[in-house]
């Protein structure tokens, strides 16, 4: 049981270092479409069903949503670990449940600036320590899930969501690499907020999953100075539906 567990915590930290390194560009939209199709999954593995009517037998809606909501967006520089020496991004955020039940949620941050530069939150255990340093506060994010699914076995469908328990709210922080300093807007996209995905049937035979996730948009005044801390402001936020697919057109008949 011991060497499982070795075995299931190295696959993680090794998985995790690699996701960090690489996850940037396209691989953050990648990621996100990922987080989409897991979250459709059921325990026994298949996609989408259980919530593709959001209707329960007596009528009423069985979809449910969290709550999202930023509180700032800012710069860092470590001076020690991992991220010694290089700048980051973070924001500050309020996870919370206002129903009354537990919901179990695969959160995925991304974002994109008007250069058409992606982003994802990062797993770095160092540059996490340094924000609750700035801040004065321990705040959730990737370190903690890291300590929570390195536990698990990784077989388990949901070994990668969190429990938001009812009525919980969570203060967390995600972290993105440097921001391009030519952009002047950024649009963050969160999604597993809601458990309201469907399979959609298209007219050439494919299918896709279409996900209400929640869009943040910010802006900064052009200058000759360049981004500088707290120079992004949120100007709008708003749900949408987005879709990926999930199995290709069927081949034309000859």
């Amino acid at each position: 049981m011991k060497a499982h567990r070795r075995s299931v915590t190295l696959l993680l930290v090794v998985g995790l270092f690699g996701w960090t390194l690489t996850l940037c560009g396209a691989e953050a939209k990648a990621t996100a479409e990922d987080s989409t199709k897991a979250a459709a999954k059921d325990s026994s593995g298949a996609v989408g069903s259980s919530v593709d009517t959001g209707t329960g037998s007596d009528g009423t809606s069985t979809y449910w949503m969290v709550e999202f909501e930023p509180l700032h967006l800012r710069m860092i520089a470590p001076r020690e670990g991992i991220g010694a020496g290089r700048v980051y991004w973070y924001m500050v955020y309020k996870l919370s449940n206002p129903g009354k039940e537990d919901r179990d949620i695969l959160l995925s941050i991304t974002a994109q600036s008007d250069g058409k530069k992606e982003y994802a939150d990062l797993y770095l255990p160092s540059v996490e320590k340094a924000i609750e340093k700035k801040e004065r506060e321990p705040l959730w994010g990737k370190t903690d899930e890291f300590e929570i699914v390195s536990k698990r076995d990784p077989k388990d469908p949901k070994y990668q969501y969190i429990t938001l328990k009812a009525g919980e709210t969570r203060k967390s922080v995600a972290v993105f690499n440097s921001i391009d300093p030519n952009a002047s807007k950024i649009v963050f996209r969160i999604a597993g907020l809601s458990n309201e995905i469907k399979s959609i049937a298209k007219e050439d035979g494919g299918k896709e999953l279409e996900e209400r996730i929640r869009e943040l948009r910010y802006e900064r005044p052009g200058d000759e100075y360049g981004i500088t801390a707290d120079s992004f402001k949120l100007v709008g936020k708003e749900w949408v539906k987005k879709r990926v697919p999930l199995t290709a057109p069927k081949p034309a008949s000859k």
